[in-house]
């Protein structure tokens, strides 16, 4: 072991109070070993056979099996991986894909990697993978990225340095941090079924199968079918700037895209791009409005989500609808049925006769919707909104969980 990295003694700025000895930098080297992965032809391809844990089966630190490939055990020759192995991409298409990594756990248990993978096995796997998530592991990971491929090869993962408490320390960590690990998988859980339940509810509320009554329990009357352009002022689209001779700014008028919109149907005014007020009044036609409907209608079809008074001012390019509803409909209502399931099949009918994977304004003002009364769409928007507000606190819970998680992994590692 190089002497030179324990000249200074390391103490992290949190800790278990029972244990005050200093850590100590160790390259991984010095506590285990890395595992290189196989390389397979398309000929060794089976549907029932040995799994090949790729990138691909690597999301959010966590082993996923929806992308498998098999091989034929015949065929090929591998280094099968152990429960608690430490599963990295070490080369990939896509240089922020380096590095990523996840525990491997018994069921994945005896399976193989493919050659742009490495599995790192020591007996302190459960606290080095908590190191992997640490921004030590990332900056380390950055330094060794091939200058002309996107890798990062056995020799330098091994030289890869951080601190080491003693054993017990290091038990004593990797499972307080496993149990905030576990703390925000059941929050993201909550998340998903939140979100499940409304797009379930969704689906019974736009076809009718569950119907809201007044508050003296009576029947709204029946829903009519209508053309959104019937129940619209304008349906409209903008314009690139730089068609007409602007330039993005820094600083300006917000000019919302369809990737401003985020899943909660909230736009990203900080993540906006600026323009001019030379630029929106040049693009008068489709200067926006308080309660203004945006529809994606090219790339990403379907997002949507209302112009609110603190976007304004604001434009938008050709890639959003602009639907501007008369006054004899509720927008949150609208907005919420253009989010039904209703309205996904209907883009795919439209793109099933179409080449190009957009819609025309002519076809977004032809979407047939199922209106009921102004009062029970107003009851349908707030229900629907609460049940938002609840995907939306617990997403706030699931950010600031990590927030906490990434604080906690700068103090207590070294």
């Amino acid at each position: 072991m190089n002497n030179n990295f324990n000249i200074k003694p390391l103490f992290p700025q949190l800790r278990f109070p029972e244990f005050k000895d200093p850590w100590q930098k160790k390259q991984l080297s010095e506590v285990g070993t890395v595992v290189s992965g196989l390389t397979y032809k398309p000929s060794d391809v089976v549907d029932d056979g040995i799994l090949v844990l790729r990138s691909s089966n690597i999301r959010k630190a966590k082993l996923s099996f929806k992308d498998n490939v098999y091989v034929n055990p015949k065929t090929v020759s591998f280094n099968a991986v152990m429960e608690s192995d430490i599963l990295i991409c070490v080369r990939n298409g896509s240089k922020r894909l380096i590095g990523k990594n996840a525990l491997v756990d018994k069921n994945a248990e005896g399976s193989a990697f493919g050659a742009f993978m490495s599995v790192f096995r020591s007996e302190s796997n459960k606290f080095i993978f908590q190191l992997f998530n640490s921004d030590t592991y990332k900056k380390q990971v950055h330094r060794n990225l091939g200058a002309t491929i996107n890798s990062i090869n056995g020799s330098d993962l091994k030289k890869f340095t951080f601190g080491f408490p003693s054993k017990d320390e290091q038990e004593k960590i990797a499972s307080f941090l496993a149990s905030v690990d576990n703390w925000i998988e059941n929050l993201e859980k909550q998340k998903n079924s939140l979100e499940e339940y409304k797009k379930g509810i969704m689906q019974k509320i736009f076809s009718q199968e569950i119907r809201f009554k007044d508050k003296n329990g009576c029947e709204y009357p029946e829903w009519k079918k209508i053309k959104l352009r019937k129940l619209s002022k304008v349906i409209t689209k903008g314009t690139t700037p730089t068609s007409l001779g602007f330039s993005y700014l820094k600083e300006g008028v917000n000019f919302i895209k369809a990737e401003n919109i985020n899943q909660y149907s909230e736009i990203s005014i900080s993540e906006t791009m600026k323009v001019s007020s030379e630029c929106n009044q040049a693009l008068s036609r489709s200067s926006l409005e308080e309660n203004d409907i945006l529809f994606s209608i090219a790339g990403t079809l379907g997002r949507t989500a209302i112009v609110k008074k603190k976007d304004l001012p604001a434009n938008t390019n050709q890639a959003l609808a602009v639907i501007r509803l008369n006054s004899t409909v509720d927008v949150f209502f609208i907005e919420k049925f253009l989010n039904s399931q209703m309205i996904e099949k209907y883009i795919l009918q439209m793109l099933s006769v179409g080449a190009q994977p957009n819609l025309s304004l002519k076809q977004v003002g032809n979407i047939e919707v199922n209106l009921p009364s102004i009062k029970e769409q107003m009851q349908i928007a707030s229900f629907l909104f609460s049940i938002e507000n609840l995907v939306e606190s617990k997403s706030k819970q699931i950010t600031k969980a990590k927030e906490w998680k990434k604080g906690l992994l700068q103090q207590m590692f070294v």
